[in-house]
């Protein structure tokens, strides 16, 4: 059985050898096995600390906890599909404890996350699935394990039913930094010419992280565009919140800014120049006047 190594110290190592233990009381089952063994815990009333053994056991398989990650994505349970997910994540930091790695305040200071390349099977059944939140998930968490090589599921997301699939796809290509430029490039270009508005917004945003000046043409013709962007708020922050201007009146749930303020705001992000565009809810005379500015100064 393969095994992954654990470097850690103090409390982490004591983790460690309770993982290892775990391992051994379990060794004699498989990776499908213990799959099995999660789900039934998962379900039951009053079994967490057993569905935390089994976990600690499947994370210290290593490679060899794939069929057993694939055998819980072809449960029926949606709360078991979730479970993949902690799994993963847990086998990107080997030797911290569960309690530390989920705490949402200490994630900016983990040391950077192992990339796992053996997780593309499971990362392509999840893309693959039929509940479209377990291929939302599925694309936002591909690059932290596949890094370049999650660009073929997410270019391929471009084309799912669901368009928040789409969305998310969107939002990984925006912070993808892949070798094959020209295909994400084409990709991120390409979803901004979806017809659902949050679609596209996430494009946009994804077109001015990488600077694309291919997109200027297809960012100006939609200056126009006087759609309301639903349910932006669902944004990640750190592809909205940090970095479009918002006025203090659109920090709620109410935000919904128009289409053509966020193409706005992308082409003075690509470009580097002011056009006058400084906060989202400029009236549609404003508006009028900053399309003006940029069709003028980018004849």
């Amino acid at each position: 059985m393969k095994r992954r190594d654990c470097h850690c110290s103090g409390s982490a190592g004591r983790f460690v050898l309770l993982m290892l233990v775990a391992l051994f009381a379990y060794g004699c089952c498989s990776s499908t096995s213990l799959a099995r063994k999660i789900a039934t815990a998962r379900n039951s009333q009053g079994h967490i600390d057993e569905l935390h053994r089994y976990i600690d056991a499947l994370v210290c398989m290593g490679e060899d906890a794939v069929p057993g990650l694939i055998a819980l994505l072809n449960n029926k349970d949606q709360r078991v599909h979730m479970l993949v997910f902690d799994v993963m994540e847990r086998l990107q930091y080997p030797g911290l404890p569960w309690a530390e790695l989920s705490r949402t305040a200490e994630r900016r200071t983990r040391p950077r996350p192992e990339r796992i390349p053996w997780l593309e099977p499971v990362i392509k059944a999840a893309c693959e699935h039929e509940s479209s939140l377990v291929r939302q998930v599925a694309v936002r968490v591909a690059p932290a394990h596949l890094g370049d090589a999650s660009l073929p599921f997410l270019v391929e997301a471009l084309n799912d039913r669901d368009p928040w699939v789409r969305t998310c796809a969107l939002f990984s290509l925006g912070h993808l930094r892949a070798a094959s430029g020209g295909e994400l490039r084409m990709a991120i270009v390409w979803g901004i010419t979806d017809p659902h508005a949050v679609v596209a917004s996430a494009a946009m945003l994804a077109a001015a992280e990488h600077k694309l000046k291919r997109a200027v043409p297809l960012l100006v013709a939609l200056l126009d565009d006087v759609r309301e962007i639903k349910n932006i708020v669902a944004f990640p922050r750190e592809v909205l919140w940090d970095k479009v201007p918002l006025d203090t009146k659109g920090s709620g749930a109410e935000f919904k800014p128009r289409v053509q303020e966020l193409a706005a705001h992308c082409i003075q992000e690509i470009t580097g120049r002011n056009f006058g565009f400084s906060t989202c809810y400029e009236s549609r005379a404003s508006m009028r006047e900053i399309a003006r500015r940029i069709r003028t100064a980018l004849r």
